[in-house]
């Protein structure tokens, strides 16, 4: 019975999702490009093939959101992974070590501080925008 109820409400849930339309998706990449960053960076290990820091930047409303970025140590211009979960910055953080030896850089975001509440969706879709702001201002990872 207990089966029985479940899926039936999997099935409820299913049903009332809908697909975004292009405006929808198209609002996660739409951003102030003169809104300040603040980028704080400070270099915590140089290793072999690789740079370790610890990064945050500005969000929306006073919030900051720290993070680890992992940088190959060649110069020029790299494909860059942002890497988002619920875990924790640190817990990608070998996985990002490899990535960096393989030539990419690699963006590890933690849980912002000081963000206001609203809906899961609205924070994600939020952290998309400014994610992707960050990324094409830092010259070392490729804008596409």
């Amino acid at each position: 019975m207990k089966l029985a109820i479940a899926a039936a409400a999997w099935i409820l849930i299913a049903c009332s999702a809908r697909p975004q339309t292009l405006d929808e998706l198209a609002a996660l990449y739409r951003y102030d490009r003169n809104a300040p960053l603040d980028i704080q960076q400070k270099e915590l290990a140089a290793r072999d093939g690789y740079k370790l820091y610890s990064i945050s930047f500005a969000l929306p409303k006073g919030a900051r959101m720290p993070g680890f970025l992992v940088s190959p140590n060649e110069p020029g211009r790299k494909p860059a992974i942002v890497w988002m979960h619920s875990g924790g910055a640190i817990e990608f953080l070998g996985n990002a070590v490899l990535m960096a030896r393989a030539g990419a850089v690699s963006l590890l975001v933690g849980e912002a501080e000081g963000m206001p509440g609203g809906s899961a969706e609205q924070a994600r879709d939020q952290l998309i925008a400014d994610v992707i702001g960050l990324r094409r201002r830092r010259p070392a990872s490729s804008p596409q």
